[in-house]
């Protein structure tokens, strides 16, 4: 499978429709701004990623948001999907270009590289969630592992680029075990929402845009 077949697929998909617009608008995400589509299921399997469709080709996306997942030199090697049913399919689908994935992959780090000042690297926020990621990035430079399990492979491309992690996981038990972390030997601060909030983009989406940005930066020690 080629890299390009995954932008092929979503340039046959549409805009998403209003009310999953509405629903997106809610949680703080422009479609537009990220680049998301919208699987309405009539795209063609020929010449798309295979793990797009199931074996009778039938579009396992059909009704998913869809996240392109943009590698650190621009290129589509991916795509996340967000159920909008209720049906019974997983909440969450994912189609990647697998090498580059073992390599280890890191959401967002694109969107960061074009502003980093030569001899200067920030600190970063980690999170495990693609809409955590949208609300933390609004107030601090972020990316996204799409996991809860950090691996060395992903932390290595990171450290090309940065040398400070902040931990912005989950507020639930596995967002709070940092017994596998420990196992990557970096120092990482870790930083979590109020506790009222499952999440970092449960704390937006419940919170109005000023405060939480106000709060956030608080938590994180940026004065």
């Amino acid at each position: 499978m080629e890299i390009k077949t995954f932008q092929n697929y979503l340039d046959k998909c549409v805009i998403p429709p209003l009310d999953v617009q509405n629903y997106l608008a809610k949680r703080g995400v422009d479609y537009n701004l990220w680049g998301i589509k919208y699987s309405d299921g009539v795209q063609h399997s020929n010449g798309m990623p295979f793990d797009c469709f199931s074996p009778d080709k039938i579009d396992k996306f059909k009704d998913y948001i869809l996240v392109p997942l943009i590698d650190e030199y621009g290129g589509t090697v991916g795509i996340l999907g967000r159920n909008c049913t209720q049906d019974d399919r997983s909440k969450y689908n994912l189609s990647v270009y697998r090498p580059i994935f073992k390599r280890g992959y890191v959401y967002g780090i694109d969107r960061l590289i074009p502003h980093l000042i030569k001899g200067y690297r920030p600190p970063i926020c980690i999170t495990e969630g693609w809409f955590d990621y949208v609300a933390l990035s609004r107030v601090f430079p972020t990316v996204c592992t799409l996991t809860v399990n950090l691996s060395e492979r992903q932390l290595a491309v990171l450290k090309r680029y940065f040398t400070k992690f902040i931990i912005a996981f989950d507020n639930d038990k596995y967002g709070k075990d940092h017994e596998p972390l420990k196992k990557l030997k970096t120092n990482f601060t870790y930083i979590y929402p109020p506790s009222k909030y499952k999440d970092w983009s449960e704390y937006y989406e419940k919170t109005d845009p000023k405060s939480f940005d106000i709060s956030t930066l608080k938590i994180l020690g940026v004065k």
